[in-house]
């Protein structure tokens, strides 16, 4: 989200702002659990890369679940770690126009790329759904046939549901700024 609030300023920790970006409590745990799981997935790619390097060099066996356990783990690790970053306003943005504009259209634009993150994220989750939903009906499985599909494609659904969330709160806490000045 707009601005980009870390590391926390000097301005920020004189105002009080907390340096979460200012997420409700459940919203923080959400994200904190998002970069728990990010980081698990992380050390999952690493087992399982070590173990497919150690079965092939050292055993001379080839481990075929193990490609396809890292590729889940590496998705899922993905959209984990987006959920985070979205309520913490860590995306990539560009904001050269952004800082330039008045405090109100700052807020105003804010709003205006919220609700459009709100909207794409929704549409994700209903396209990834699907995905979801068909792999279930067919019974279809990973590329070697070791894992059901559905592990690694539930990740971008449950990912951009919660970034729909995130960018939800995030609106209605520059809605309810602009009220209360």
């Amino acid at each position: 989200m707009m601005p980009n609030r870390n590391p926390q300023s000097e301005e920020d920790a004189v105002r009080g702002q907390p340096d979460d970006g200012g997420a409700a409590p459940p919203l923080a745990i959400i994200g904190r659990i998002g970069d728990v799981l990010g980081v698990v997935g992380l050390l999952g790619i690493v087992l399982g890369v070590f173990l497919t390097v150690l079965a092939r060099n050292v055993f001379e066996v080839g481990l075929v679940w193990a490609d396809d356990m890292v590729r889940y783990f590496q998705v899922w690790m993905v959209f984990c770690a987006a959920v985070g970053l979205t309520l913490r306003g860590d995306h990539i943005t560009m904001e050269a126009l952004y800082q330039r504009l008045a405090p109100p259209l700052q807020r105003g634009l804010s709003v205006v790329h919220g609700l459009t993150s709100v909207g794409v994220s929704a549409l994700m989750t209903w396209l990834a759904w699907q995905s979801v939903t068909s792999a279930w009906r067919i019974g279809q499985r990973s590329w070697s046939g070791s894992w059901p599909a559905v592990y690694g494609l539930s990740a971008p659904a449950v990912g951009f549901a919660l970034m729909a969330v995130a960018s939800l709160a995030f609106v209605w806490s520059q809605v309810r700024s602009t009220k209360q000045e």
